[in-house]
């Protein structure tokens, strides 16, 4: 009832509710008792309130629209409280990091509270490196501990543009491999099977190889988390016997797909946008080859008549 009275937006007050639930449902596992029966007692509940309702009004006015986390750091030791002495991470705290990714501290004492666990567990979208993109600004929060050894008792946080310039979150990589023995009937064969194993983009070259011999660089594009299933079509379906591949970035216009009608029936267009700008305007080659086909004319008539009604209903 207190969050929900707060002057801010719903969003915010969603938030800091979902974190709080998550706290208290902590609590009352590790107590044996109803979420109702929870008096936050170690970390105040009245603390605990100003921390979550504060960190989600700052997410909301920094316009953070994807929260990503480092892994959290557990604590190690002892650590007196209302129940005595507890091992660290506090009970609490350990369950609230089930299925968090964390790491073990360096020296002992408390690393992350019951509190900035449940934000963290319920807010984060990642836990990771942080992302690709342009650190527009840096800020840091100390607490009042000062550890004489070891990594200082310290938070910081930096706020990542990943939207300028149509640049692409995260890593891509190139995946190639030179082939002079294959035979060429079959590069399709190995084309589809890339594309299912989840390459974005294939490039197929001409090149030329050990010994003079002619052959072909076959590219493709993916994400890190494809490159095992990439490398088995490689392997699978093509006579080389190994691949490279290497981490690029990649400028990527803004893609939509939109339905429109021509005298030779619907036909989807794909629309890119970079910076605010209409770059191109593609009509998909089989939707305008099947109503070619079925109209009696040619594919460029189709395509033309389909980059027409686009600019058209643009007006």
């Amino acid at each position: 009832e207190l969050i929900d009275a707060l002057p801010y937006s719903k969003p915010v007050r969603d938030k800091a509710l979902r974190a709080l639930r998550r706290l208290g449902d902590a609590e009352a596992k590790m107590h044996g008792i109803g979420l109702d029966e929870v008096h936050f007692h170690e970390v105040g509940a009245q603390d605990s309130i100003i921390d979550m309702v504060g960190f989600c009004v700052a997410m909301e006015q920094l316009g953070i629209t994807r929260l990503v986390c480092s892994p959290l750091t557990r604590g190690r030791g002892m650590i007196k409280c209302a129940h005595g002495e507890l091992p660290l991470p506090a009970p609490a705290t350990l369950e609230l990091l089930r299925d968090v990714p964390s790491r073990p501290a360096g020296r002992d004492g408390e690393h992350v509270t019951p509190t900035a666990a449940a934000l963290l567990a319920t807010l984060a979208d990642e836990f990771g490196d942080m992302p690709a993109g342009v650190v527009e600004a840096i800020g840091y929060g100390a607490g009042t501990r000062d550890p004489k050894h070891g990594p200082p008792n310290a938070v910081r946080a930096a706020l990542v543009d990943q939207s300028g310039a149509g640049r692409e979150a995260g890593e891509t990589l190139i995946v190639e491999a030179g082939i002079d023995d294959m035979d060429p009937q079959l590069f399709p064969v190995l084309e589809d099977a890339l594309l299912a194993a989840g390459a974005v983009d294939i490039a197929v070259l001409a090149t030329q190889m050990k010994k003079g011999r002619p052959g072909m660089c076959v590219r493709a594009v993916t994400k890190p988390d494809r490159l095992d299933a990439v490398a088995d079509a490689f392997l699978t379906h093509s006579t080389t016997i190994g691949i490279r591949y290497w981490p690029v970035a990649r400028i990527v216009g803004e893609r939509t797909m939109q339905d429109v009608e021509t005298e030779f029936g619907p036909i989807r267009v794909k629309v890119t946008h970079h910076r605010g700008k209409l770059v191109n305007v593609k009509p998909e080659f089989e939707d305008c080859k099947a109503a070619a086909q079925k109209a009696g004319t040619s594919v460029k008539d189709v395509v033309h008549a389909a980059i027409a009604a686009f600019r058209s209903s643009a007006k």
